[in-house]
């Protein structure tokens, strides 16, 4: 007579081995869902894992997972949320929440017999199909519902003001904004949440309420919703298109299958910058140019806050070149989202630096048509984020220009240290290329820079400037006592003209 099948013996997931499984942002929720202690009933039979799993149901989700070989890869996996039903075989949060919970600590999974866990998911079935039916949620409806909150809360900011602003107010601001991410609105609920703290400056009557920030929040969250309502309503837009809109209005999260595969390409790293969003997430980005053409991407980490202070930073590539065999785009607006597979770090060479800059924007005009059609596209991302070739410097009554080659310039938006910086920068040579955000003002066209190259090929230079420093108006410039001004620049005898 037999005994009782031998346990099989599994090897413990890692953090690379749930970053090889899980997306990003998926991986992030799922950690989220976890630190909340959101999961009961953990048991294991053999190589199939089990969870319930709470989340916006009345019931938890259930979570079933079979592993594969020595349990670092799946076999399949399944979660009664509706989310997974329209993944397509990607991942759900709440699988990735068990995932998280097995690497942690395989112990609070209770050992049970084989057949036990088919008999707990049958039962559920039983008891599911004995239960009243409810009225499914439609996805769209729930984005109509989020979206018509919204706006009426944006309409009566804009009508009564913040004269007769109350606490109550805020509050309903900000549990709209806690709201939104259960209603598919992960883009719009930060941006919401960004309100209720201002707003809740408002309340407070600080001596420096951002009134231009306020009243740009307004607008940006009423041309969002807008665009959302414009969205779930057209149906002149094709598949690709419908992807790219969803992706920046909702938020989607795509799987291996849903990017493009790209080959060959030679990628510029620009910058690194980190900042952390309104509702708990870090947000890490290395900002990318395609030396060819001149396109910008983005290889992006998002992590929880809670997870992020847990684990190293991003790496930041510190402006090589990685030359990309294998990598997956996103769908979205520019500067779209790759994912880097597979990479090697070079130095980037003068004939690199030579191509870039032929396909870079030179003239003010071209960077002023590149701005409109961003602002009159409601869909598309801000701030715009471009690549400028000015052909000098230029500093006036205390404000500095990056001046084209037919003489019109663009106002540098820089802070004591970023001028510091671009001081030393411009030591090495001529300027030769900017990267940042383009904006206007009264002046016209405004550049806030993120990295700039200066120098003479081959001995050009990339530096990075401190981007979220805050900006303060109009800074003092001492052109005279600046670097270049020894004669350091051959192809500028007086790089940065100075107007008395």
């Amino acid at each position: 007579m037999s005994g009782p099948p031998e346990t099989a013996r599994l090897e413990s997931l890692t953090m690379s081995d749930l970053q090889r499984l899980c997306e990003a942002a998926v991986l992030a929720e799922g950690v989220s869902i976890y630190d909340g202690k959101l999961i009961a009933n953990p048991a294991r039979s053999q190589r199939r894992i089990y969870a319930e799993v709470k989340g916006t149901a009345e019931t938890p989700y259930a979570v079933i997972i079979d592993l594969k070989g020595d349990g670092r890869d799946l076999e399949k996996m399944s979660c009664t949320c509706p989310s997974a039903k329209f993944r397509q075989g990607g991942m759900c949060k709440h699988q990735a929440a068990v995932l998280v919970a097995w690497s942690s600590a395989a112990a609070p999974f209770v050992e049970v017999p084989e057949g036990t866990i088919e008999a707990k998911e049958v039962e559920r079935r039983k008891k599911k199909r004995a239960a009243p039916k409810r009225e499914r949620a439609d996805p769209t409806e729930l984005i109509r519902r989020g979206t018509a909150t919204l706006g009426t809360l944006l309409a009566e900011l804009a009508h009564t003001g913040l004269g007769t602003l109350t606490f109550e107010r805020v509050n309903q601001v900000r549990e709209l904004a806690q709201n939104l991410r259960a209603l598919q609105l992960r883009r719009l609920a930060p941006e919401c949440l960004d309100l209720a703290n201002l707003l809740g400056r408002a309340m407070a009557r600080v001596e420096d309420f951002p009134s231009e920030t306020y009243a740009r929040d307004l607008a940006d969250l009423t041309f969002h919703i807008r665009g959302l309502a414009r969205l779930i309503e057209r149906t002149d837009i094709d598949a690709e298109d419908y992807r790219r809109l969803a992706d920046e209005l909702l938020g989607r999260t795509w799987t291996e299958s849903s990017l493009t595969t790209l080959q060959g390409l030679r990628l510029l790293d620009l910058g690194y910058v980190k900042r952390t969003t309104s509702d708990g997430f870090v947000l890490e980005e290395s900002y990318l140019t395609d030396v060819e053409s001149g396109d910008l991407v983005k290889d992006t980490l998002i992590r929880p806050l809670k997870i992020a202070a847990r684990q190293p930073p991003k790496e930041d590539f510190g402006h090589v070149v990685l030359e990309v065999s294998d990598a997956g785009l996103y769908p979205g607006y520019s500067p779209r989202r790759i994912r880097l597979r597979t990479f090697t770090r070079k130095a980037a060479t003068p004939e690199d630096t030579q191509h870039l800059l032929e396909k870079v924007p030179d003239t003010v005009d071209e960077l002023s048509k590149r701005l409109q059609e961003n602002v009159s596209d409601v869909f598309a991302p801000r701030p715009l984020l471009g690549l400028f070739r000015p052909n000098h410097l230029f500093a006036r009554e205390g404000r500095l220009y990056a001046i084209d080659r037919i003489g019109r310039g663009a106002t540098l938006l820089l802070d004591d240290i970023g001028l510091d910086v671009l001081e030393r920068a411009l030591g090495s040579g001529p300027i030769q290329l900017l990267f940042g955000t383009v904006g206007y003002n009264s002046d016209g066209i405004t550049i806030r820079p993120i990295t700039l190259l200066t120098g003479i090929p081959p001995h050009a230079v990339l530096t990075s400037l401190p981007f979220d420093e805050p900006v303060r108006p109009r800074p003092q410039f001492n052109a005279q006592a600046m670097p270049w001004r020894k004669g350091r620049m051959p192809f500028f005898p007086s790089p940065l003209h100075r107007s008395q």
